[in-house]
Formats: structure tokens, sequence, C-alpha cells
């Protein structure tokens, strides 16, 4: 009787150690498995932080280009501006000598400046179109919303009367 009730322990402790080493043999699996999934996401994760960084810089160079350009195209609206404001002043003395002159006998002069003031109202215009597209052209590269046309008389183009 003691030896069967040995026997009968040494068979339960024996299929209890069976079963305690598939278990260890299972969680080891789940173990490596885990270990070389972590790791793939940690490689993955790298490489986006990489991927990240590179992009990042090209971000950075393409905001100090644009931030360039946008200097450039500042640059030559003021340049335009202070062309616009230049003819104006011109075509406004010239249109003052014309009258001052359409009172005296010399017509072959008054003529001449009548020709001169269109040729310089016509510049003013081109002028005015180019300056009104470049302060678009800023406006849109900035981000903002352009405006429609002159927003002021003194900056729409001077008629010849």
């Amino acid at each position: 009787n003691l030896l069967e009730d040995t026997v009968r322990l040494h068979q339960k402790l024996e299929e209890r150690h069976l079963a305690l080493e598939a278990g260890l043999n299972w969680k080891d699996a789940q173990l490596e498995t885990l270990a070389r999934e972590t790791s793939e996401v940690w490689m993955r994760l790298s490489q986006d932080v990489a991927t990240a960084c590179r992009e990042r810089e090209e971000w950075r160079r393409q905001a100090l280009r644009l931030e360039e350009e946008n200097c450039l195209l500042r640059d030559a609206l003021l340049e335009r501006q202070v062309q616009d404001q230049e003819s104006r002043r011109l075509i406004n003395e010239l249109r003052q000598e014309v009258l001052t002159q359409a009172h005296q006998p010399n017509r072959l002069e008054t003529e001449e400046m009548r020709n001169t003031l269109q040729q310089l109202s016509l510049e003013l215009k081109e002028a005015h179109q180019k300056h009104v597209l470049l302060e678009e052209k800023l406006l849109l590269s900035s981000g903002t919303e352009a405006k429609v046309g002159p927003t002021d008389e003194d900056e729409a183009p001077l008629e010849l009367s």
C-alpha cells in the first residue's frame, strides 16, 4: 500500500513536472516572440525617426528658400513702387508743362511734350501692371489673400486728359 501511494505520488509529481516544463517552454517561446517583435518595432521606430529628421531638414531648407524668394519679391515690389512714384511725378510735371505751354504759340514743342507724356503714361501703366503682379505673387507666396485691383486712387495709373 505504501509502495502504491509512493508510485502514484511519483506519477502525479512527474505529470506536474511535465506540465510545468511545457508551460516554461511556452513562456520561453512567447518571450522570444515578444523580444523579436520589440526589436522590429524599435528598428522601424528608429528608421521613422531618421526619416522624420531628414524631412524636417528638407522642410527647413524649403522654408529658407521661400523666405529668400519672398525677400526678392518684396525688394522687386518696393523697386516698382519707387519707379511708379517717379513716373507719376514726371507725368504730373509734364502735364503741368503742357498746360502752361498750351497757351504759347510753339506748337511743335507742345506736340512733342504730349507724345512724351503719352509714352510716359503708357510706361506707367505697364509698370503698374507689373507692380500689381509682383504684389499678388508676393501675397500668394506668403500665404495671404491677394487684393483685387488698386485700393487707393493714387495707386491707379494716371489717365491723360
